[in-house]
């Protein structure tokens, strides 16, 4: 039981590094191609 509930949270901590990462690169694009729209006011 506790290797399948140690196994669950790493597969979603895995998925929640994956969707920042995600975010960092998408903020990247905006910063990069929109600097009028973007605004590091958008919280993390």
């Amino acid at each position: 039981m506790l290797a399948a509930v140690k196994e669950t949270a790493g597969w979603s901590t895995d998925r929640i590094h994956a969707i920042r990462d995600l975010l960092d690169q998408t903020a990247e694009c905006l910063r990069r191609d929109l600097p009028k729209i973007y605004s590091e006011s958008f919280p993390r």
